[in-house]
């Protein structure tokens, strides 16, 4: 992955639209308790109104692991700039 290429679209993406990311809570799993295996902070379910889903705000799934997405995105960068 080349950090020149991702740097610029990151830059663009303000917090508010960082926050916007979110995973559809898996049925029945509404009130388990999960942390983002990154940082370890723990992922909050919400429910949408507008939708009428569970979910977990400002989290990203990638290979049947759901993390917040801002630790994974500077885990990216940080992933990056060793290359």
């Amino acid at each position: 992955m080349d950090i020149d290429h991702l740097m610029p679209r990151l830059l663009l993406l303000r917090e508010a639209e960082l926050h916007a990311f979110y995973v559809v809570v898996p049925p029945g799993d509404e009130a388990k308790p999960i942390s983002c295996p990154i940082c370890k902070e723990l992922l909050k379910s919400e429910f949408l109104e507008d939708d009428e889903d569970w979910v977990w705000k400002n989290a990203i799934k990638k290979d049947d692991q759901v993390s917040l997405h801002i630790p994974y995105t500077y885990l990216l960068i940080a992933n990056a700039t060793l290359r």
